[in-house]
């Protein structure tokens, strides 16, 4: 409940007394993990890694679960906090998607491939990235996971948009993401229209060329011709359905 409402003096201390209370080693790297991702949330990432540390001590030499989320959690602050040390990121990163992969988490997997998709492609890692985005699709599909299937289409469509161009399958994407909206919630459809926007038009050398495909979306603008308008008023349109609850 402390953590529900912010309250982050006495969610730590009700997290102190959990360690405290307890010698199993899987709850305590469970406690510091929480903890952690706590830190990260208030982008403080350097009791985050102090914490994720001592998770990491906690379990010893123990190969669990437990251990591929601290590693992945210490890959990600070793990504946003070093940008110049990569590797050490990358490794770490990777370690926690083979310990996921040892233990069958496949939404472990997907979410930390989707993050080492990201920080690739922030690189220029391209073929990498790739490969990230098209391993988390495969994934998805494979379990039905309707939310991580959105999720990869959007990561590829925009990679297909801006990192290696191909209008056609940046759509191809998109589109299979349109056809899962109902389940996204109102950031990702929002988005889903901001990148239908920008990837008609950036390849095709305009905003001309994205206006027929917006025109299909977007209700306020049905006078104007203007892709701008159009791309601008899909994406406010989108957000504020979302926050209405539609």
């Amino acid at each position: 409940a402390q953590q529900c409402i912010g309250n982050l003096p006495a969610m730590l201390e009700a997290y102190r007394e959990g360690v405290a209370s307890t010698g199993d080693p899987e709850t305590i790297a469970r406690l510091h993990r929480k903890t952690a991702r706590d830190f990260i949330g208030r982008d403080s990432p350097r009791p985050a890694s102090v914490e994720v540390e001592a998770g990491l001590a906690a379990l010893g030499a123990v190969r669990s679960v437990e251990r591929g989320w601290l590693e992945a959690m210490r890959g990600v602050i070793a990504a946003e906090t070093e940008r110049t040390n990569a590797e050490e990121a990358i490794a770490s990163l990777e370690a926690g998607i083979r310990i996921f992969r040892e233990h069958g988490e496949k939404v472990g997997m997907m979410e930390i491939l989707i993050f080492l998709g990201y920080y690739r492609q922030f690189l220029g890692n391209l073929d990498e990235a790739e490969h990230c985005f098209q391993d988390v699709l495969g994934l998805a599909t494979s379990v039905e996971d309707r939310r991580f299937m959105a999720d990869a289409h959007g990561r590829l469509a925009y990679f297909y948009g801006f990192y290696r161009p191909d209008l056609d399958k940046a759509l191809d994407h998109l589109h299979a993401m349109e056809s899962l909206a109902r389940d996204l919630d109102y950031w990702r459809r929002g988005y889903l229209f901001w990148w239908k926007g920008l990837i008609s038009a950036e390849p095709g050398g305009g905003f001309t060329r994205a206006a027929p495909i917006l025109k299909d979306h977007v209700a306020p603008f049905p006078e104007t011709d203007d892709a701008w308008s159009l791309f601008s008023g899909t994406g406010s349109r989108a957000h504020q359905d979302g926050y209405r609850g539609n």
